[in-house]
């Protein structure tokens, strides 16, 4: 009997659950639309595109129509998505924006023998990535950098630089009329796990990641049947490894920019309030233009004394 009850209770509750649900009010199509070009972009916060994050830009693209091609980070493929979505072009001639791949492949790195401590580098970080304290020397983690390069200006030591982060996939091999595919089908039987060596090989040529990821590319244990008995000689498995990493890489990505929108989301959260409360911020409070001139002039000078001597050595080995 206990049971019984219970059990309709929990049908009850769950019944509840999804009637609100069907009544959640929906956003707004143009609040819709922001939403759905903001999770495009790469959520470097880096400002190149002339507004003050990704967010202010998607809003600006959906209300002041502006121009697609803004974002270096997302470069070319962002921009062809975003003309897909919005069924526009992204051709500008007031600005002219150079495009990169897209890639969160960039991190900062502070040269810790050279850092003062001023923490300015603290106070334009978008996604609070560099930790440190006044007149304490600083460090970027590295898992949240979205290498934005704001950091970059405000040291007045020039001791925080810009780095690969992952490191660079093989270069595809080029293909000559010797090892052309001729549709055999010598490496269907001989694959162990019963994939299709000859399908996945065009996906992984023409990077096309979808069907690579369809045809179960990362079942592929990397034995070299496949390539053994490929009378062209191909280097299959070179291929297969190739899509994976860019699998992987693509992946990486996509959560380094989820975790620097909420870090941003965050930052921005925290500034607004306490701008209602008139509450100073400890970096602000750290600012370097509050220490003795002379005293600054001194830690400038000794830091580029050690970062010269330290490269020297470096130099000499």
């Amino acid at each position: 009997m206990i049971w019984t009850l219970l059990a309709l209770v929990l049908m009850a509750i769950a019944g509840i659950l999804v009637l609100l649900r069907g009544h959640e009010p929906e956003l707004p199509p143009e609040d819709r639309l922001v939403s759905e070009i903001n999770a495009f972009l790469p959520q470097t916060q880096c400002r190149q595109c002339g507004y003050p994050g990704c967010l202010p830009y998607a809003k600006a693209i959906v209300s002041a129509n502006a121009p697609i091609d803004r974002c270096p980070p997302g470069g070319q493929v962002l921009q062809g998505v975003l003309g897909e979505l919005l069924g526009r072009s992204g051709s500008s001639s007031s600005r002219v924006v150079e495009l990169a791949a897209t890639s969160l492949s960039k991190v900062a790195v502070i040269d810790e023998s050279a850092c003062i401590g001023c923490v300015k580098c603290l106070q334009v970080c978008p996604v609070d990535a560099i930790v440190g304290a006044a007149k304490q020397m600083h460090t970027v983690i590295s898992e949240e950098c979205t290498g934005c390069e704001l950091c970059i200006e405000p040291c007045p030591v020039d001791c925080i630089f810009i780095v690969d982060s992952v490191t660079d996939v093989a270069q595809e091999t080029k293909e000559n009329l010797s090892n052309a595919c001729i549709r055999c089908g010598d490496c269907l039987p001989v694959c162990p796990v019963g994939l299709q060596p000859q399908q996945l090989f065009d996906a992984a040529r023409t990077s096309d990641i979808d069907l690579a990821q369809e045809l179960h590319l990362f079942d592929c244990i990397d034995c070299g049947c496949c390539a053994y008995v490929c009378p062209s000689e191909i280097p299959l498995v070179h291929y297969f490894r190739n899509a994976k990493s860019s699998i992987e890489a693509m992946d990486r990505d996509r959560a380094v920019a989820e975790r620097a929108r909420g870090r941003h989301e965050m930052k921005s959260q925290r500034l607004l309030e306490q701008s209602k409360i008139g509450v100073r911020s400890g970096l602000e409070l750290a600012d370097v233009s509050a220490l003795n001139a002379g005293e600054l002039q001194r830690d400038i000078k000794a830091a580029v004394s050690r970062s010269s001597k330290r490269r020297q050595n470096d130099n000499d080995l």
